[in-house]
């Protein structure tokens, strides 16, 4: 019989102390019945510890991957070069809040179990807010007048880029103006709102306006805001902290892991965000091997 393990020899002392004499066992049955028993209770305490994230290990020569059995319970896997603590880290710490503060949360936590030194750094793109261009006056030279009582109508010799005029029913509410100068007739110069578009000309109200072609005249078209402020120069709309735009191609989120951060690392962070599902966010984790 072979020397008894701690376990092994406490289960023997157990039946030998609990068995009266006349019934007793020769020594080494009872000493095969404690190595049975301890056996099968080795096996239990395994099986139990491996169904706790935190005692879970990965795959030996003898034994399974629990751990990672753990990730695909909860939609993931072990990450290429993840090691158990950065995945034992990921999988029991993923905050329910979608907020900046918890994706570096998330990323430096892993960093830490990984003994990585440092901190992550996230950069919003584009950051905090979106610009779609800026407003411009339609400007040009050359075109012609046609009086119709006291409505001017202005045709310019080239097309206008963009409609001069917003029908009153469309939001947000804006009007536009036109502004001549230097016309051959100087009841033709002035600045006014354009009430409406007949084909390409804009109308204006106009008492003095002079009927004829005019291949000199300067004329511009000015987007006028709900309070009658020129637009010119001003963003067409810029959308601030708090929103979200879409667009064609996700909002994107830059995750930047500190130097010297191994590949295997920054697979699990990035599956750690991806977790989080930020509200179709698309995060880039980037990993800088040299300063």
């Amino acid at each position: 019989m072979s020397t008894l393990t701690t376990a092994e020899q406490e289960l023997l002392d157990f039946a030998t102390g609990a068995l009266p004499s006349w019934v007793r066992s020769p020594d080494e049955v009872l000493a095969s019945a404690a190595k049975t028993i301890a056996m099968a209770r080795a096996q239990g305490d395994y099986l139990f510890s491996q169904a706790l994230i935190t005692q879970a290990t990965g795959a030996t020569a003898t034994t399974p991957d629990w751990l990672d059995q753990h990730a695909r319970d909860r939609g993931t896997s072990r990450q290429a070069g993840e090691t158990d603590p950065m995945l034992q880290q990921r999988l029991r710490v993923i905050p329910d809040a979608i907020t900046r503060q918890a994706i570096l949360d998330a990323a430096n936590a892993i960093l830490a179990a990984a003994g990585v030194a440092g901190s992550a750094a996230l950069l919003e793109l584009p950051r905090d807010a979106a610009w779609l261009g800026t407003y411009t006056a339609l400007t040009g030279t050359g075109g012609t007048f046609v009086q119709v009582g006291t409505i001017s109508k202005f045709t310019p010799t080239a097309l206008w880029t963009v409609p001069p005029f917003q029908a009153a029913n469309v939001t947000p509410q804006a009007s536009w103006q036109l502004v001549i100068s230097g016309a051959a007739s100087s009841g033709n110069n002035g600045t006014r709102a354009i009430t409406g578009l007949e084909g390409n000309a804009a109308l204006v109200a106009n008492t003095s306006g002079v009927a004829g072609a005019d291949a000199t005249v300067t004329w511009r078209a000015q987007r006028l805001d709900a309070l009658g402020n020129v637009t010119d120069g001003h963003a067409r709309s810029f959308v601030g902290r708090g929103w979200r735009v879409i667009t064609p191609r996700p909002f994107t989120l830059l995750v930047i892991l500190p130097f010297g951060t191994s590949a295997g690392v920054a697979a699990s962070v990035a599956e750690s965000v991806r977790l989080k599902k930020a509200a179709g966010y698309r995060v880039i984790v980037e990993r800088r091997l040299n300063p």
